[in-house]
C-alpha cells in the first residue's frame, strides 16, 4: 500500500531519518513540504525571480567611416545669452545675444572663416576624384554615353552643396575602409555630413548672433524662423 506522502505530494520521506517511522503527518521521519508545482518550474512558495529584459544595443551615433576630422578646431564663440526677438513675421522667438555687443566683430570674421572652409566643391574635381575612386572597385560603370552621363549630373547634383574638404575626405574614409563595392551618392553625402556638422552648427549661431544685433539681413537665419 502507498504511504500517504507519495498520493498527496505533502509528506516527504527523509532518508536520514530514523526506519522506526509511521505513515501519518508528523511522525518520525517525515516532514511537510508544499504541494508539488505540478508542470511549473518552481514551488508555489519560491516563484521565479523577474526576468531580465534583453539589453537593446543603442544605435551608432556617427557613421562608422568616420575618421580623423578635415577641419581646423575653432576657438569658441564670444560668451553670449538668450535674448526673446520679434521676427518680421511678427512671431517671437527665443535667440541668443552677445553678453558683450562690442565682440560682434569677432562673430562676424568668424562667418568668413567658416564660410571659407565650407566652400563648395568643384564639380569638375568632384567628377575626376570619383572617376579614381571607382577605379578601385570591379563593378562597371554604364557603358551608355546618355545614360552614364545621367549618374554622373546625380553625383553632381547630389553634392553641389558639399564643401571640398568635407568631400575629399570621405571618399578617402571610403577607399581606406572595409567597403568591397563603390558608394552611392548618399553614402558618400552622410560622410561628408557628418565631417561638416560642427562646422555648420557654429555657422548656423554665428549667423543667429549677428541677425539679433544688427538686423541687416532681409530674413532671420532659418533655425529661427522655422
Amino acid at each position: 500500500m502507498k504511504d500517504i506522502g507519495s498520493v498527496t505530494g505533502r509528506l516527504v520521506r527523509d532518508p536520514t531519518a530514523s526506519s522506526e517511522t509511521g505513515s501519518q503527518r508528523g511522525e518520525t521521519g517525515y516532514h511537510a513540504r508544499p504541494p508539488r508545482s505540478y508542470g511549473l518550474d518552481h514551488e508555489p512558495t519560491a516563484p521565479p525571480e523577474a526576468a531580465v529584459p534583453a539589453r537593446v544595443s543603442e544605435p551608432p551615433t556617427t557613421n562608422a567611416l568616420i575618421t580623423s576630422n578635415p577641419f581646423p578646431a575653432f576657438s569658441p564663440l564670444p560668451d553670449s545669452k538668450p535674448l526673446l526677438v520679434v521676427l518680421p513675421s511678427g512671431r517671437t522667438r527665443l535667440a541668443v545675444s552677445l553678453t558683450n555687443p562690442s565682440e560682434l566683430s569677432l562673430v562676424q570674421a568668424r562667418i568668413g572663416e567658416l564660410e571659407e572652409e565650407l566652400e563648395p566643391v568643384n564639380p569638375l574635381l568632384l567628377v575626376s576624384r570619383l572617376r579614381v575612386l571607382f577605379a578601385h572597385y570591379g563593378q562597371q560603370l554604364p557603358t551608355e554615353e546618355t545614360l552614364l552621363k545621367a549618374v554622373v549630373a546625380d553625383w553632381v547634383s547630389d553634392l553641389q552643396d558639399v564643401s571640398a574638404k568635407a568631400f575629399e575626405a570621405a571618399i578617402n574614409a571610403w577607399r581606406q575602409s572595409k567597403e568591397r563595392f563603390k558608394p552611392s551618392p548618399g553614402q558618400i553625402l552622410a560622410i561628408a555630413r557628418e565631417y561638416e556638422a560642427p562646422l555648420r552648427r557654429q555657422l548656423e549661431r554665428c549667423f543667429e548672433i549677428e541677425w539679433v544685433a544688427t538686423k541687416t539681413r532681409p530674413e532671420p537665419p532659418k533655425q529661427l524662423a522655422e
